[in-house]
């Protein structure tokens, strides 16, 4: 469901209102933008649960908990390693098509810049040197290491989402907009009391740590599911004339594969129980969001909710499924949590674990997409109007429409082989990991 209405945005932010550079440009820029927030988000979230799920395991000197640290963190490096692709590409595209954009962004806005460079160099070394010392460093610092990365991954957000809410209502942050033309300056009084930017954040904040608990859930339980499955078809056609010593070792295989069994449905019923509260937050926070916008931001609110005399285009086809998608990342959490509760043996049903996994990796995107491309034809909100995308475009980038759509059937192939991509490294590599292969 998510998939296709992503790749109906080109044809709901209609090409007639931008020159094609514009176009182009918007559409790439928002393509990277959120297949970078997707995997971002799961970097911020596995920053914070695996240094925690480590300290647990610390204080209570908990092997099997350190077992999962190591384990939550692979998904961790793995989204890391595609996210700073993606985090080139925004840039080469707002150096490209938006140089006049990226001007205002550097001038005004130089500060949060920093903040969001400091959490970025403050996260990659530490999360290299929190992998490579574990078990070599003492416990102590390797934690603190863990915590350095933890703030790291929090700060870039912190920096960056005062960017997303100037787009949304420059006048809020006290800066001077006339004509195609932004002028003036920000403080930190004017950034810390804005509520547009501290529910943003909050926003980004909790979406990350909920993203990241529900999804790793999801998967674990799929893995849990094929495991119980195996131990419970078995091979029950093998030859009754077996050695004392075959059964002997056939018994121990099993004792083995019971242990493991107990302890994914361990791990799942843990990222349960904290993703249901991150959840619960998140919720909470996107009513909130939602009532800022309808004070602060008239325009996309208007666009989101079908309000089409203020707003250009009708963005209430996306509001839909994009609340239908929190309602199953509800009702199947829930549930899965419930079926875990039962017995220490858990059952989980495979298609609810799927469709834990994918409610929770798409609804962040789409909301994302509905968030910013309701904007259209404008780039910078100024209540219910704006400044037009087409005066921040590159006009010396000669692209003509048939180019323009090419590159854009790039970039939606380049989308669906990253989907692909992901798929094959997070489910079914979740389903490969044993205990013999985390160091």
């Amino acid at each position: 469901m998510v998939i296709p209405i992503l790749l109906s945005f080109p044809l709901g932010v209609q090409a007639s209102s931008f020159t094609p550079t514009a176009w182009l440009g918007f559409l790439l820029l928002g393509f990277g933008i959120l297949i970078h927030i997707t995997l971002v988000n799961i970097v911020l979230g596995m920053s914070i649960i695996v240094p925690l799920t480590e300290y647990i395991a610390y204080k209570g000197k908990d092997t099997e908990m350190e077992r999962l640290a190591r384990r939550l963190f692979r998904y961790l490096a793995l989204s890391d390693l595609v996210a700073g692709v993606f985090g080139t590409f925004v840039a080469v595209i707002l150096a490209g098509f938006w140089p006049k954009l990226l001007y205002v962004f550097s001038t005004i806005f130089f500060g949060p810049l920093m903040i969001s460079l400091i959490g970025i160099f403050a996260s990659i070394p530490s999360i290299a040197i929190y992998w490579y010392g574990w078990e070599r460093l003492p416990k102590r610092v390797h934690l603190g290491t863990g915590v350095l990365m933890g703030l790291g991954a929090l700060l870039v957000p912190a920096g960056f989402r005062v960017l997303f809410a100037f787009i949304d209502n420059p006048y809020s942050f006290g800066v001077f907009v006339s004509g195609s033309s932004v002028a003036g300056s920000i403080n930190a009084s004017s950034v810390l009391t804005n509520p547009i930017y501290i529910t943003l954040l909050l926003h980004s904040w909790f979406g990350g740590l909920t993203m990241a608990s529900l999804f790793a859930a999801g998967a674990f339980g799929w893995a849990l599911k094929s495991k119980s499955i195996r131990r419970e078809t078995g091979n029950n056609f093998r030859s009754l004339e077996v050695s004392i010593k075959e059964k002997e070792g056939k018994e121990e295989e099993e004792e083995e594969e019971k242990v493991e069994i107990l302890r994914e449905t361990r791990y799942m019923k843990y990222l349960l129980r904290m993703g249901l509260v991150f959840l619960t937050i998140q919720t909470v926070l996107g009513v909130a969001y939602f009532f800022v916008l309808e004070k602060y931001v008239p325009y996309v609110y208007a666009a989101i909710t079908g309000n089409v005399s203020i707003a250009a285009y009708d963005f209430e086809w996306v509001l839909v499924p994009f609340l239908g998608l929190v309602f199953l990342i509800w009702a199947s959490a829930v549930y899965l949590f419930v079926i875990s509760r039962r017995s220490r043996v858990a059952k989980p049903s495979r298609p609810a674990c799927l469709i834990l996994m994918l409610s929770t990796v798409g609804a962040l995107p789409l909301g994302e997409a509905m968030n910013d491309a309701s904007r259209a034809p404008y780039m910078i909100l100024t209540g219910t109007a704006g400044l037009s995308a087409n005066d921040f475009a590159n006009t010396a980038i000669p692209v003509t429409w048939p180019i323009a759509y090419a590159a854009l059937f790039v970039g939606i192939f380049t989308i669906s082989a990253l989907l692909i991509t992901l798929y094959v490294v997070f489910v079914q590599g979740s389903r490969r990991f044993s205990p013999s292969e985390v160091p």
